[in-house]
């Protein structure tokens, strides 16, 4: 389900962003997280919401604080 104000294309664009910063396919992000590289190709896209879950994982994986992912997602 999708957060309240949280605009999920400007939220995946800043995850692949940082996924090309850091050097990392989407397989390899998938792999990290435990999803499927379809997975995050449709989140970096903003096809689907991210459960929280996912998302601290992702954060963790991509060495990128929440706060700073999402202040710029609404």
């Amino acid at each position: 389900m999708e957060r309240e104000g949280i605009n999920r294309v400007r939220l995946g664009l800043r995850l692949r962003l940082r996924r090309h910063v850091m050097k990392l396919t989407q397989e390899q992000l998938g792999q990290a997280v435990g999803c499927p590289a379809r997975v995050i190709s449709a989140i970096e896209h903003g096809r689907c919401g991210i459960p929280p879950q996912l998302l601290s994982a992702l954060c963790q994986a991509l060495a990128y604080p929440p706060e700073t992912l999402l202040q710029d997602a609404k």
